[in-house]
This record gives C-alpha cells, structure tokens and sequence, in this order.
C-alpha cells in the first residue's frame, strides 16, 4: 500500500474516531429536566424555627441548588392560602433525592421539631429546556 492510500486511511479513520467521540459527548450532555422541591410550612415558633432556617442553606450547596421563594408574599387564587413557602431548584430529580435522604439535613431536621410543619412537601419534576414555550397558544405543547 503506497504512502498515500495510507494517510488516507488514517485520515477517515480520525474523522470517524472524532464524529463518534461528538456523538457520545452530545449525549452525556442530554440533560435531565430540572426538579422543585416544593414546601408549604406552618412555622409555628418563628424564634425557635430561626437557628433551622440559618442552617439549611449549607444542606444545599453539593447538589448546587437554590431557592426560588423562601417565604415570600403569597396570594391564593383558588383553596385555602399557604403559610409559607419554599420552592428550592435542583438540576434533576436524582439530585433532589440524594439531597433530601443526605445525612446533612437528616442532621439538621430535628432543628425544627415542634416549631414547624410541613403541611406540603414533594417534589416536581420540571419541563425539558428542550422543550418549546407554549407562549401564544391554546393547546399545550407536544410531549
């Protein structure tokens, strides 16, 4: 086989190696949707519920999520209205999981025994970025 047929060879057989590393770093890269754990808290020892509050922050931080309401105003609309509200983000759904089984806020919950409730506490599962906005229209977007 002369020189030429060989580099071409080589060649393709790079091109092909580098299209299929592509292929498997774009789907390593499919993200999960995102997940909200949603709380609705009857605090009823604000004083004594303070130290939990100043903790749960830290709980957070490895599984890089954050609070997108922490007790905010709330208006009802329909149904009895919350008392108060927390709404944390998390990148999927297997992060909130491991978050909310982790040995550190196990280690922090009793903080809040007999100063709050959770009257509602779960988790959502989030729509896809992939997905396209249901903006400007009446029938809600494909699956």
């Amino acid at each position: 086989m002369n020189a030429t047929r060989r580099s071409m060879l080589a060649l393709l057989a790079g091109v092909a190696i580098g299209v299929a590393g592509v292929e498997a770093l774009q789907a390593q890269q499919a993200k999960a949707p995102p997940a909200y754990v949603i709380s609705n808290i009857d605090v009823t020892d604000p004083a004594g519920y303070q130290p939990f509050v100043e903790a749960f922050p830290a709980t957070l931080v490895p599984y890089r999520a954050h609070f997108l309401a922490r007790g905010g105003k709330t208006q009802s609309f329909a149904g009895e209205a919350p008392k108060r509200v927390a709404i944390i983000a998390f990148n999927n759904m297997e992060d909130a999981l491991n978050w909310r089984n982790s040995e550190a806020l196990q280690k922090i919950m009793p903080m809040r025994e007999g100063k709050a409730t959770y009257l509602m506490n779960f988790a959502v599962e989030g729509v896809s970025e992939a997905q396209e906005p249901a903006v400007g229209t009446s029938t809600p977007p494909a699956k």
